[in-house]
């Protein structure tokens, strides 16, 4: 149970506009501050001296690697365009992916410690390290490819739109190769990691599928069902091959259960970050006034604006007839984020990860993660009590 204050809205303060909290959102990033990551790894080295990892300097260079390659896919992606049919993310930005990234990063070294203690033949995998920090970095590519006001929002398929999008793929593409090959890692590696972080899927799901789709190419299958993000051309199927770490594993299904597990749980880290969780008053464009985690509104407002089927999943829309059909709209009195979302979707899949945390900072009562889920749930109470409160529907 969460010990502390909950920070709620100053009452005295006139609610904010959907126009100020789009203005102000920005992801904390306190933790992506170079000085703090350094005294966290040098705090992890010294209290396990005899794990058998790299240099500092060496896992630091992975991380920085990483972010790196983030970084550039970002902006080949999302570089501004003329006809403002690009537009700005303020969720699924580059901030977000790097804050997973960095997550998974510590999940990783926690899991490394916890392993030493049981095995005492364990060996650090820098390859997997490696794999699961870049595809976790990257993990958010599709939407970055595919969020554009284009034929989802107007309706209209826009071919020109489309013909620039991919050819920004194909650039982004040979980046991320350039960076498989410095890091020694498989095209086939990549194209099966880069799926384990789902929204939709439940971790055991996707590990169901990924185990048969490791079999199938082991195999010679053909698999029509699947699609992959890097081409593989014939003349190099063998040298990938034999780079592969998942298809030449005797036990692919413990790399893929950890490499999900941890993909997972690092994107859902997002629900902690100390601005996604703040507290406002916003009143709706309805009329309705509430007390609401602002994350909740900017991925509200950035799915309605460019992919209204996502919000239809989290459902917070409603559909309107209009002159053109029915068309998604916000629903004002269900955007937030709910105990079901928090409890049975969130929570299962952070908490699977949490003993390796545990690890990496140092114990239970140390791990920074357990006392901000501990807040958050908190503040999930607060809302849907205010809620309840004023009448409205639950979430």
């Amino acid at each position: 149970m969460y010990e502390g204050v909950i920070q709620t809205p100053n009452q005295e303060i006139a609610p904010k506009t959907l126009e100020d909290v789009t203005e102000e959102f920005e992801w904390d990033k306190s933790e992506l501050e170079p000085g703090r990551i350094v005294d966290d790894i040098n705090s992890f080295y010294d209290r396990n001296p005899d794990l058998g990892l790299p240099e500092k300097e060496n896992i630091l260079s992975s991380l920085n690697l990483a972010f790196g390659i983030s970084r550039k896919v970002y902006e080949i992606l999302r570089e501004d365009d003329a006809d403002g049919l690009i537009p700005k993310l303020s969720y699924h930005n580059l901030t977000h992916a790097q804050l997973t990234a960095l997550w998974a990063f510590k999940e990783y070294l926690g899991y490394c410690a916890e392993e030493k203690r049981t095995n005492v033949d364990f060996r650090f995998n820098q390859r997997e390290f490696d794999l699961i920090l870049t595809t976790v970095a990257l993990h958010e590519i599709d939407d970055w490819w595919n969020l554009t006001k284009s034929e989802e929002m107007t309706g209209d398929d826009s071919s020109d739109e489309k013909n620039e999008m991919n050819r920004r793929m194909e650039v982004a593409k040979e980046k991320i190769i350039e960076h498989l090959k410095e890091k020694g890692l498989s095209k086939y590696d990549f194209n099966i990691a880069i799926g384990l972080d789902d929204f939709i899927k439940t971790p055991d799901q996707v590990f169901s599928e990924t185990v048969k789709i490791i079999r199938a190419i082991n195999s010679g299958e053909e698999m029509t069902d699947v699609s992959f993000l890097l081409d593989i051309d014939k003349d190099e199927k063998d040298e990938e091959k034999r780079k592969s770490m998942y298809l030449n594993s005797n036990n692919p299904e413990d790399l893929i259960r950890r490499g999900t597990a941890i993909s997972c749980s690092a994107d859902f880290m997002q629900v902690i970050n100390d601005e996604y969780t703040r507290l406002v008053t916003v009143l709706f464009p309805d009329g309705t006034e509430r007390v609401i985690n602002i994350g909740a509104i900017i991925l509200a407002l950035e799915c309605i604006d460019v992919r209204p089927n996502a919000a239809g999943r989290l459902k917070w829309v409603k559909k309107e007839k209009t002159a053109i059909g029915n068309v998604l709209k916000l629903d004002w009195q269900k955007i937030g984020t709910s105990s079901l979302f928090y409890n049975k979707t969130t929570w299962p899949r952070i908490f699977s990860t949490l003993h390796y945390l545990d690890q990496f900072y140092g114990g239970y009562e140390k791990n920074k993660a357990r006392e901000k889920l501990e807040e958050m749930s908190s503040k999930v109470e607060f809302m849907e009590e205010h809620d309840k409160k004023l009448g409205l529907v639950d979430n």
